[in-house]
């Protein structure tokens, strides 16, 4: 018999001034499978974060939220590469710029084949001068699946930067073999 399973993750990391942290999350979930990710992460004055989450084989169904909260001179960058197969993906991740100078880049990369939907909510919101940018592409493989890609930039300081991309379609084959 198939088995199945429900995966609830569910946390808050802090980097402290000056701390670096390169974090790497790699999952390959079964076609059954439920799974809920839910990740804060603090950054303190000058830290910086690099966040890649790969889901090499999808779960029935996967719901994530990412959420940086980035003070003075800090960074975060969020890559985010979904394959998914008769699967429901919802994703959701936030930047906040609360310090001057703080930047983040998220970049999401998702294929959808099979009966299956993703729809990815990301969202950038500077209350201090800073950059950000928001990169999502995605690559339809059937027409039995679809994607949605939401970007979001809320400016609340006439110093801050905010950009974005989103697109729907072909990959070239460069961004492919990378």
């Amino acid at each position: 018999p198939a088995l199945c399973s429900k995966h609830i993750a569910s946390g808050t990391i802090v980097l402290k001034r000056n701390a670096s942290v390169d974090y790497l999350h790699v999952h390959s979930w079964g076609n059954r499978d439920e799974v809920s990710s839910h990740y804060e992460f603090i950054l303190e004055r000058n830290a910086r974060l690099k966040y890649v989450y790969s889901l090499t084989s999808s779960p029935r169904q996967l719901e994530m939220r990412t959420r940086m909260k980035c003070f003075q001179d800090s960074s975060a960058e969020v890559k985010i590469l979904i394959s998914s197969n008769s699967s429901n993906i919802q994703l959701h991740d936030e930047i906040e710029l609360l310090g001057k100078g703080a930047s983040g880049m998220v970049s999401i990369r998702a294929v959808a084949r099979n009966k299956s939907s993703v729809r990815a909510l990301s969202s950038i919101t500077a209350l201090e001068s800073g950059k950000g940018h928001l990169d999502c592409r995605g690559l339809l493989l059937d027409d039995s699946s679809s994607i949605e890609l939401v970007p979001k930039l809320l400016d609340k300081n006439k110093k801050a930067i905010l950009t974005h991309e989103a697109s729907i379609g072909r990959i070239s084959e460069e961004e492919l073999n990378y």
